[in-house]
Formats: structure tokens, C-alpha cells, sequence
């Protein structure tokens, strides 16, 4: 896993953290979050794995408002690896 950086405003006080989950031709993530929103950036990983990794940098993967998706290299044979959301939730 990768170090997370936080970009902070005055006082100390993050306002950004960006935490790359993965970056390599296996997969790529990255958790992009504020105090009031969760981003994921590309879903590349197994959802087991996303969620996983969300927890390992102390976040709750339900509370995601979206997931980007930047590209999509003929998804359907991965369709299993996609985390989906459904309504603003993530759907089993």
C-alpha cells in the first residue's frame, strides 16, 4: 500500500487526503476524500480488496458518494471486479 497525503489548510486541519489503493498493471485505485465527501478513483481491484484496502487507511468503503471510472478497457470480462452503486449506495 501507499502513504496517503493530506493536503492541509491552516491550523493544521486536512482538507484533502489522497490515498493511491493501488497502481499497477493488476489494478488501479485511489481514494480521494474531504470531511464531507469519499471519491474513488478507477475500481481496479476486486471489491474485496477495494473495500479492504479502504478500511486499511481508516475509511468505511459504504460511505462513498461516487466512483470514477477514468477508462474502460472492454469491461465486460472484468464485470466481476466493478464495484457498483445503486441510488448512492454500493450494491452487493
Amino acid at each position: 500500500f501507499y502513504p496517503c497525503t493530506l493536503i492541509e489548510e491552516r491550523e493544521g486541519v486536512p482538507i484533502v487526503k489522497i490515498c493511491p489503493l493501488a497502481s499497477s498493471s493488476s489494478g488501479n485505485s485511489t481514494f480521494i476524500g474531504t470531511s464531507r465527501t469519499r471519491i474513488l478513483v478507477d475500481a481496479g481491484l476486486s471489491r474485496r480488496e477495494t473495500f479492504l484496502r479502504i478500511a486499511n487507511i481508516g475509511e468505511d468503503p459504504e460511505t462513498l458518494d461516487a466512483i470514477i471510472v477514468t477508462h474502460d478497457d472492454r469491461i465486460f470480462p472484468f464485470a466481476d471486479r466493478i464495484v457498483h452503486m445503486v441510488d448512492g449506495r454500493i450494491d452487493a
